[in-house]
């Protein structure tokens, strides 16, 4: 199985706060659209882009971004925490009305599911596969009910 890592606060954006677009500069590998591919929360944040999504939670669920910050900071880190399908490539005006494009290449995330409880893990960057342990953990792990 392949991996994906994403930083906080975008991994726990995606199993947690309905974020269903991949944002990058290259476009994802055909082999890979509508694969499972496992999530995995990388140790990095972005602090930037914490900010961004506590404004954003806080406007969108009038809740105190203070708050919102405050579990952002709990997020898992380190870990497979998810398992995604993504669609093909689209650029980010063909995106233009989700507030999570950014692009310039979206990739759609068409189903999310939970690895509950998260594999701890070393990430890595672009794709990378999974060892034959981790993807048997994420196997077993892996939620039957999809995240909304």
């Amino acid at each position: 199985m392949h991996a994906i890592t994403l930083r906080q606060p975008w991994a726990e954006a995606v199993m947690v706060y309905g974020k269903r677009v991949e944002n990058r500069r290259w476009s994802i590998p055909a082999a890979i659209i509508g694969e499972e591919v496992a999530l995995h929360a990388g140790v990095g944040v972005d602090r930037e882009g914490l900010i961004w999504l506590a404004e954003h939670l806080c406007w969108r669920n009038g809740v105190p971004a203070y708050s919102i910050l405050v579990e952002l900071e709990k997020a898992r880190v380190g870990a497979i925490v998810g398992v995604v399908r993504f669609g093909a490539p689209v650029s980010v005006a063909a995106r233009n009305s989700d507030p999570w494009a950014f692009g310039p290449v979206c990739w759609p995330i068409l189903e999310v599911s939970t690895v509950c409880p998260s594999i701890p893990c070393r990430g890595r960057q672009r794709f990378w596969t999974l060892c034959s342990e981790v993807e048997a953990l994420v196997r077993a792990r892996l939620s039957a009910v999809p995240v909304p």
